[in-house]
C-alpha cells in the first residue's frame, strides 16, 4: 500500500506549476570570474587516525519510527584531493558485494549546513538493494567543522563556501568514483538532498555532469533564489550574510545570482529521468521552490509531494518511501 505518494506530475501539471516557474529578472546577472575562491582552512580529521584513508567506519541507527528494521551501516574512509584541499568521503558497498562483479553509484550531495550523515537512514536500504554510495562533505558545507561525530571533516570554512565550491567538490568526487574498479561507470545516479538539491539544478548546467549522471533524485530541493531581488545590485551584497543561522560571502550570494539565470536556459539540456520529492511537512523549503527546481528540467522531471513527510523524511513514511517510490525510480534509471 503506497501511502507516500499525494501528487505524481510531470513539469506544468501541477496546479501550482505555472506559479513556481523560475521569474525572469531584467536585471544585470553576475558572471562568476573564472576559479573559484581558494579554501584556506584545513580540517584536522585529515590528520586524525580514526579517519585515516581506507579506514572503515560503522554507524548504529536506530530510529524510534522504525524500530523493527536494521539502519546500520559501515563504509571505508576516502580522501578526495580537490584545488589544494581535501573532500571527506565515505563509500559503502552492496550489501552482496563480489569482487567480480561492478554496481550502479549513487552519490549523495547533503544539504546547507549538513554533512555525509544525511545517510543514516538511507544507506542500509540502498545498498540492501545492490547500490553502491558514494556520500561526501562539500568543503566549507558545515558551519562546524573538526573531529566530532556531527561535524563536517572537508577543509574549508564555510563563507567562503558557494555553489561554484560545490560544483567543484562534485566533480572531484566524480572524477574519483572513475577510479573504482567495482563501479558501473554507466550507471551513476546524483541524489541530493535540499541544497544537495539544488546542487542537482546546477549540475544540470555543466556539460560534463549532464553526460555522466544517468539520473537525479532531488529530495526536497529549491531553485537558486535571484540575491539580487534583496540587494538590487551586485555592489550592494555584503561580505557577510545571514543563511539561516550562518554567515555566507559574496561568493555565495553571486553564485546563486548566476545559476539562477543560467539552469533557465541550460537544465532542459539534461534530457534524462529527474524525480523530485517534497514532503508536505516540509517546513524549510517550500513546495513552490521545489516544483521550480522541478520545472527546470522540462517535460522530462517529474514532482511527488510525499504526504506527511518532513523536509529530511526521517520519520514514519521513509520505511515506504524508499522502496515504493525511490527504488523503482533508481531500477527504473539503471535499466
Amino acid at each position: 500500500m503506497i501511502i507516500a505518494v499525494l501528487i505524481l506530475c510531470g513539469t506544468g501539471c501541477s496546479k501550482n506549476a505555472q506559479d513556481a516557474k523560475p521569474e525572469e529578472s531584467e536585471k544585470p546577472v553576475y558572471v562568476y570570474p573564472g576559479e573559484t575562491t581558494v579554501m584556506t582552512w584545513k580540517n584536522p580529521a585529515f590528520n586524525q587516525p580514526e579517519y585515516s584513508e581506507g579506514t572503515e567506519l560503522s554507524f548504529r541507527i536506530s530510529p524510534e519510527f522504525d524500530k523493527d528494521r536494521e539502519y546500520s551501516y559501515s563504509g571505508t574512509v576516502h580522501w578526495i584531493e580537490n584545488q589544494g584541499n581535501h573532500i571527506f568521503s565515505l563509500l559503502c558497498l552492496p550489501k552482496d558485494y563480489d569482487g567480480n562483479q561492478t554496481y550502479p553509484l549513487l552519490i549523495w550531495g547533503h544539504g546547507f549546513n549538513a554533512t555525509f550523515r544525511e545517510i543514516d537512514y538511507y544507506a542500509n536500504f540502498l545498498t540492501d538493494a545492490g547500490y553502491a554510495l558514494l556520500a561526501f562533505d562539500f568543503r566549507g558545507g558545515h558551519s562546524s567543522n573538526g573531529t566530532t561525530s556531527a561535524a563536517g571533516k572537508s577543509d574549508g570554512k564555510m563563507i567562503q563556501m558557494s555553489l561554484d565550491t560545490k560544483l567543484s567538490d562534485l566533480k572531484a568526487v566524480l572524477s574519483f568514483s572513475d577510479s573504482l574498479p567495482m563501479i558501473d561507470h554507466d550507471k551513476l545516479v546524483y541524489i541530493g538532498h535540499s541544497q544537495g538539491g539544488t546542487m542537482g539544478v546546477v549540475a544540470g548546467c555543466d556539460n560534463m555532469l549532464r553526460e555522466r549522471f544517468s539520473g537525479m533524485l532531488l529530495l526536497a530541493p529549491s531553485y537558486p533564489m535571484n540575491y539580487l531581488e534583496l540587494f538590487e545590485t551586485v555592489d550592494n551584497f555584503p561580505a557577510k550574510y545571514k543563511v539561516m543561522w550562518c554567515d555566507v560571502g559574496k561568493d555565495y550570494l553571486y553564485s546563486y545570482v548566476r545559476y539562477n539565470a543560467h539552469a533557465r536556459e541550460e537544465d532542459p539540456k539534461y534530457g534524462k529521468p529527474v524525480l523530485v520529492l517534497h514532503g508536505d511537512r516540509d517546513t524549510v523549503t517550500s513546495e513552490e521552490d521545489s516544483m521550480a527546481a522541478c520545472n527546470a528540467f522540462g517535460e522530462n522531471a517529474r514532482f511527488e509531494t510525499v504526504l506527511n513527510g518532513l523536509h529530511d523524511f526521517r520519520d514514519d513514511v521513509l520505511p515506504q518511501l524508499i522502496p515504493e517510490v525511490i527504488l523503482p525510480f533508481l531500477q527504473s534509471v539503471i535499466e
